[in-house]
């Protein structure tokens, strides 16, 4: 099993957090009490001692943001993700000649 926590900041788009909130919900994560944006999945099927696992869950929660980020239009969506214990990343989303793109930045 491969945990996943992630926390994000959407820019411009407050208005849209609950409907926000609502999408991750459908995509099976789940919304930790008592903090503001913080999420939790689990990938029952996957092993963090397998690599291509690993790369298969971060390329899911880009797709997931991705595909956020063209449904609410937000000016960015900056994110943090533990992977199990392999590796924490930091990712910025935003929209760049037309598209929304995923850059990535160091955040540990």
């Amino acid at each position: 099993m491969i945990r996943v926590l992630l926390s994000l900041d959407l820019t411009n788009k407050e208005s849209e957090r609950d409907n926000f909130n609502n999408f991750l919900a459908e995509q099976q994560w789940k919304k930790l009490a008592g903090v503001n944006t913080v999420w939790a999945i689990e990938y029952d099927d996957f092993s963090q001692t397998n690599e291509q696992h690993v790369t298969n869950v971060k390329r899911d929660l880009s797709k997931v943001l991705l595909t956020a980020a063209w449904e609410f239009k937000p000016d960015r969506i900056t994110y943090v993700a533990q992977i199990a214990n392999i590796e924490c990343i930091g990712r910025y989303i935003y929209r760049e000649g037309g598209d929304y793109k995923a850059f990535i930045y160091e955040p540990c």
